[in-house]
């Protein structure tokens, strides 16, 4: 192959995965929410999120994360303390009016540094009692 049409083959792997790159990564809310009265109200003013259902049986996706054989739900991360899946084990450690961010970490960013817990996502939450 003549170097001209491997430079051409490299270029385009570049603009491939610089475009898929965009997509993924974080998604930063500052914002006050101490207006919300539960976890699930303060998520559906998040944009990205799909948050259905009421009381303890909420659901909560990322908008165009999909997965076949693991866990479709995200991970909560409570102050830096990954809580695990279950959207009532994160609503229970969060006050809403304590939350001073959200954030949502998506793709390859949120795969690299939970591992397969945040193969769905990871939404990140800090209070205003976190120690970072």
């Amino acid at each position: 192959m003549k170097t001209s049409v491997k430079v051409l083959y490299a270029l385009a792997f570049i603009t491939i995965i610089s475009s898929c790159a965009s997509t993924e990564g974080t998604t930063n809310q500052p914002k006050d929410f101490s207006s919300y009265t539960d976890l699930a109200a303060a998520l559906r003013s998040i944009g990205g999120l799909q948050v259905s259902g009421t009381g303890d049986n909420i659901i909560v996706t990322l908008r165009g994360m999909s997965t076949i054989k693991l866990n479709t739900q995200p991970l909560y991360v409570v102050n830096n303390i990954p809580v695990g899946n279950a959207y009532s084990d994160a609503n229970s450690m969060v006050n809403p009016s304590e939350i001073t961010s959200i954030r949502v970490l998506r793709g390859a960013s949120a795969t690299t540094i939970y591992g397969e817990d945040g193969n769905a996502g990871v939404i990140v939450i800090k209070t205003k009692v976190s120690t970072n």
